[in-house]
This record gives structure tokens, C-alpha cells and sequence, in this order.
């Protein structure tokens, strides 16, 4: 039971708590907002499926919902992603884009819509395996003596990205115009048309991913003070 024990302190539960309240209500305040105005009663109603406003229903649940749900679900990847990496690399610069991993997702992805015209899931696959061979690729290249992290691992990252961008570069200048848009758009990220397919991915992730980090923040923490420190307390 120790094992699944989450550690935090009271203040960060507080804190935790605070934000995600505020993020529910800007997530309703901006769902009001648009083409077509609705009150924050209307917009709850159709959110739990009890509007009598068929147009607020559809609205709600077709177009501002799945865009809201994508946006919180995006923001909260990227911040745990980015305290993981500084963990991690035991750097503030220790970023996924700084080390390459976001680089190689986007490789993946480019290729995988430009080569073969894939879907928002199968995009979100090759994302997600290009982002985690670049990984391995940088922490096989940092590894010295059995030991990666800090500068090394950042300068490697920074190589393999500008190599991993060179190539993405590639892909659109080639590609197919259309697909390339396409492509390009995906890159620079938008919730224009997003939908439940493109929110429950990111839902599903948050769900399953976010809590395994939680449970592995001490050991995160741990790893911080070096790999030497964090294997004699047990990581």
C-alpha cells in the first residue's frame, strides 16, 4: 500500500485543487462565449445532457466541448511532461522540445500524414513512437559510465533535434500540398475542428498516464539530486 501512496503535501493539494477549479470555470466561461452566446446555466445544462435548448445541445456537445476538453487535455500533458523532463535531465532547460523527444513526435507524425494520409489516431501513434525513438536514441548517445542527465543529455537532445527538424523540413518541402498543410497545421496546433475523436485520445492519456506520475513524484524528486544519490535511496 505504501507503494501507491501519492506524496503531497497539504498546501499542493490546495493548491492542486484551486487550479483545477479555476480551469473547469474558464473551460464554462469559454464555452458562453462565441458566434452564439449561451448563460453559464445553459451551458451546464446541455454539458449534463439536461438542456431543452436543442441548440445549445448541439453546440455544446458537438463543437465547444470536445475543443475544451482537447485544450485542458493538452495543457496538462505538456506541463507533466515538461516537470518530468527537468527531473529527468535534472536541468530547468531539460524540456521534451530541448532534448528532442518533441521533435521526434513530430517526425513521426509529419511522416506518417504526408506518407500515408493517416488519421488523427494513427497520427497520434506515430507521434507518440517517434517522440520515444527519439528518446532512446538521445539517452543511448548520453550515456556515459552508465550514467545520463544533465548537460550531456541536453546537448544530444539539441543535436538530434536540429537533425529531426531537418528532416520534418524535408518532408513538407516534398510532400503533397495538401498534406503538407495539413501537416504544418498539425505542428503549429489548433483546436479549430477538433472533435470527440480528436478529445478522447487526450482525455484517455490524461487518465491513464497523469496518475502514474503522481504516484512516481518521489522518485522523480529523487532523481534530481543524481543517479548515484537516487540509487542509494532506492531508485
Amino acid at each position: 500500500m505504501n507503494a501507491l501512496r501519492i506524496p503531497a503535501a497539504p498546501r499542493t493539494v490546495v493548491v492542486g485543487i484551486v487550479l483545477l477549479a479555476t480551469t473547469a470555470l474558464l473551460g464554462v466561461l469559454a464555452m458562453q462565449t462565441g458566434t452564439i452566446s449561451f448563460s453559464f446555466r445553459e451551458v451546464m445544462a446541455a454539458v449534463f445532457g439536461l438542456s431543452d435548448n436543442p441548440q445549445a445541445g448541439m453546440v455544446i456537445h458537438r463543437i465547444r466541448l470536445p475543443r475544451t476538453v482537447t485544450a485542458i487535455g493538452v495543457g496538462l500533458c505538456l506541463g507533466a511532461a515538461g516537470a518530468t523532463f527537468q527531473s529527468i535531465s535534472r536541468n530547468a532547460l531539460g524540456s521534451p522540445d530541448i532534448i528532442g523527444f518533441t521533435t521526434g513526435a513530430a517526425t513521426g507524425a509529419v511522416a506518417q500524414i504526408i506518407l500515408f494520409n493517416a488519421g488523427p489516431a494513427a497520427t497520434a501513434l506515430a507521434a507518440i513512437a517517434g517522440g520515444l525513438l527519439a528518446a532512446a536514441v538521445v539517452y543511448a548517445l548520453s550515456v556515459r559510465g552508465g550514467v545520463s542527465g544533465g548537460y550531456r543529455l541536453i546537448l544530444v537532445g539539441i543535436g538530434i533535434g536540429a537533425m529531426l527538424g531537418a528532416v520534418n523540413t524535408l518532408l513538407l518541402l516534398k510532400g503533397n500540398e495538401d498534406l503538407a498543410l495539413q501537416a504544418q497545421m498539425w505542428l503549429s496546433g489548433s483546436l479549430a475542428a477538433r472533435t470527440w475523436e480528436h478529445a478522447v485520445p487526450v482525455a484517455a492519456a490524461v487518465v491513464l498516464l497523469l496518475p502514474v506520475l503522481l504516484v512516481q513524484g518521489r522518485s522523480l524528486g529523487l532523481l534530481e539530486m543524481g543517479d548515484d544519490v537516487a540509487r542509494a535511496l532506492g531508485v
